[in-house]
Parts: C-alpha cells; structure tokens; sequence
C-alpha cells in the first residue's frame, strides 16, 4: 500500500472543502475575533495562517527560495526595511514601548508570507486555483448576505458603541462592524468577481451560469457599497468605476462604457437613498471630518522638532489618547485613520519619500503585470485617506489572495 499517494488523494479530495471552510471562518469577520487584554486583536483565520506558513517553513528549500527571493529585492527596499527598523530602535532607546510595533509588523509578515506560500502552492498544483477562487469569491457572497440580514432585521447597532465600535443606525456593517471597511471590501469583491469573469473561457460548460451568478455578486456589492452610507466607500466605487472605463477603453469599448454607466447609476442612486434616520446616513454630516481632522492634528501635533519631522516616532506606535476619536469608551482604533499621517508620524519625512518611492515602483510593475489589481491597489489608497485601510486585517487577506492568483511573480 502506497500510503503517501492515499494521503495525496485524500488531501486532492478534501482541498475544495478545505478552502471552502476557511474562506467561510474568515466571513465571520469580528465573530472570530480574540482579544487578550489592551494587545492588538487576533482572528481565528490568521491562527489557521500561521500553521499554514509553519507546515510550508518545516522544509529546508522552502526556505532557501525565501532567501533568493528577498535577495532579489529592489535595494530601495532594503533602504525602506532598514530606516524602519532605525526609527523602532530609536523609539525604543526613548522608552517607547516596542509591543505594537513588533505585533503589526508581524501582522503585516504573516499575510505576506501566506501570500507566498499560496502563490508557491499554486504553481504546484494548478487544481488549486479554481477552489482558491470560488472560496474566495464565497467569502465577498457571505459578506455581502451577512451585511443585507443585519441591515433588515438589525438597523440599530448603536448597542456596539459600549463594546468600543462606533455606533451606527440604519447602515449596512455586516459582521465586519465597520460600514466603512465593509465597503471597502465590497468594492474590492467586485473588482475580483469582475477579474474572474473576464478571464474565464466564455466557450466552457455552464459558462452562462458561471457570468450570470458573477453579475449578481458584482451587483450585490454594489447594493452593499450604497446601504453602507460610507462617503469614502462611495468615492472609492465611483473612482474604481472610472479608471475601469479608461483601462477597457482600448480593449473592450463595450466594458468601458458598461463601467461609465455604472458609476452614473452608483452616484444617482446615492442621492436617492433613504435617510431614516440619524446623521450617519447624511451626505452632509460633519461630525466625522471634524472627529478625523482633530485626530489627525493632534497626531502631528506630537511632531515637535526637526528630528521628529524627519524621522517620526516609530511606525505602528498606537495614537495618544487625544487623537482617539471617541474617549469614553474602549476604542478598537489604535492607528490614524490616513495611512499619509500613519507614514509622517511613524517615519517621518525621509522615510515616507522613500515609501512613495517603492511604492511607485511596485505599482508600476503591477500595473504592467496586471492592471487589474492595480486598479484595486489605488481603491485601498483612496480609501485609505478615510480610513486605516492599509493594514486592515481582511484587506490584507484579500490582496495577498488575489495577488497569489493572479500575478506571476
């Protein structure tokens, strides 16, 4: 009996149900959150992560491909890497706490490192793609479900205010909690629905079905994108929409004007949704930009000298109690909620210029490789103006899925 290849068959067998399930715990969203103390949070996905990445590291070669492919990095990257560990140590020799830093830099690594270790597996067994895909475009279905029940039977959350979310009435915040984050995951669920459905084989078996059940998910996240009430989320489809038109306009002019009308059907609709109540669901509140704007100058508030203008106070340090946006209660927001603000005060001016650099150089080579995602790259950092996006635990999950499945290298 050849009792690796029955194990073979056995995990061959059981990898789309695998896929399934995890895709379905992380849907769970803030249900499957742990929280130990005043640390950062964790999620019971990001467990099953680091027993994924310790099974692929249990292997020396595995390793060995890690270390060329760090080797091969960009030497701005190696510049950027070693001016943030020079501001944490700096930050540490000034009595800072290093906890925080050391947890989201962890974070950050953890979704990297499963992003590779998924994109390894994927050249290996090709098999896996479809049920990566289908697992992942079942995770923006359940959201997008989960979201639309909450908002029927569950409009007032303003209960979740004492748990340390803000409080919400009448809009769509699934079981993310957020209406912002979760519109920012809607938009990047129809980005990556639209990305599946024009790659596909429009000759296949049952491919009327496969597009039509596409059309309903893109249209369900834009409902769920609307119900949310999130102006950055709005301004983030209208944007997607946008740079969609001017992508297929060469290539599909009938995609391209399909995009545009799109975003003219989005934008009316915004001003035709209800208001039942409550100054969440009002185009023209301000408590929100009066709440971010204070943050946001009390975060730089804390950049007293030149020395803290060019080399900021350590990336990831949480935010003082006076940028917190709510002081009552417990506040899950540890960061400033603008990624520009995040990279001022936690490296300073040199650092950030060196960060726009490489970014510049990475989005140019995704743009090249695969526009698509890139289109998603700049929703996250429109949005990420409002909102901290960027390290936003299921943002990272869906980038690092989408970019193991789609880029080549």
């Amino acid at each position: 009996m050849n009792i690796p290849k029955i194990h073979s068959t056995f995990f061959s067998q059981a990898l789309p149900g695998l896929c399934l399930a995890f895709f379905c715990l992380c849907s769970l969203g803030q249900f499957q959150r742990l929280e130990w103390g005043s640390l950062p949070a964790f999620y019971l996905h990001e467990v099953v992560l680091v027993g994924y990445c310790l099974w692929h590291g249990r292997q020396r070669s595995w390793w060995n491909r890690v270390i060329q492919k760090l080797a091969a990095l960009p030497w701005i990257c190696w510049i950027v890497l070693g001016w943030i560990a020079i501001g944490e140590v700096l930050a540490g020799v000034k009595g800072t706490s290093l906890l925080y830093p050391v947890l989201y830099l962890s974070r950050v690594s953890l979704y990297g490192c499963s992003s590779y270790c998924l994109w390894q597996d994927l050249r290996k067994n090709p098999l896996l793609k479809t049920s990566i895909w289908l697992g992942l475009l079942s995770f923006f279905a359940l959201i997008v479900y989960f979201g639309l029940l909450q908002f029927i039977f569950v409009p007032d959350t303003r209960f979740l205010f004492f748990l340390g979310w803000d409080d919400h009435y009448a809009r769509l915040l699934s079981t993310l909690f957020d209406p912002g984050f979760t519109g920012l995951i809607c938009c990047l669920g129809g980005l990556i629905a639209l990305d599946w459905l024009i790659s596909q084989d429009h000759t296949q078996e049952h491919w009327q079905l496969k597009s039509s059940s596409l059309v309903v998910l893109i249209s369900g996240c834009a409902l769920a994108c609307l119900l949310t009430y999130s102006r950055a989320t709005f301004l983030t489809f209208v944007s997607c929409c946008g740079l969609l038109s001017l992508w297929f306009w060469q290539k599909n002019l009938r995609l391209s004007l399909c995009s545009l009308a799109v975003a003219i059907v989005f934008i009316s609709a915004i001003f035709s949704l209800p208001r039942p109540g409550g100054e969440g669901v009002k185009l023209e509140r301000t408590s929100t930009i009066t709440s971010r704007t204070s943050a946001a100058t009390a975060v730089l508030a804390t950049l007293r000298s030149p020395s803290d203008w060019l080399v900021g106070h350590g990336l990831f340090q949480p935010v003082s109690e006076a940028a917190s946006l709510y002081s009552e209660t417990t506040s899950h927001g540890k960061q400033p909620d603008n990624w520009v603000i995040l990279l001022l005060s936690g490296v300073g001016v040199v650092g950030s210029g060196l960060i726009f650099v490489s970014l510049w150089m990475l989005g140019r080579r995704i743009f090249f490789s695969r526009k698509l995602i890139g289109v998603g790259v700049l929703a996250i950092a429109i949005h990420g103006l409002f909102n901290a996006s960027l390290t936003y635990p299921f943002v990272l999950l869906v980038m690092g899925t989408w970019a193991a499945l789609t880029l080549e290298s």
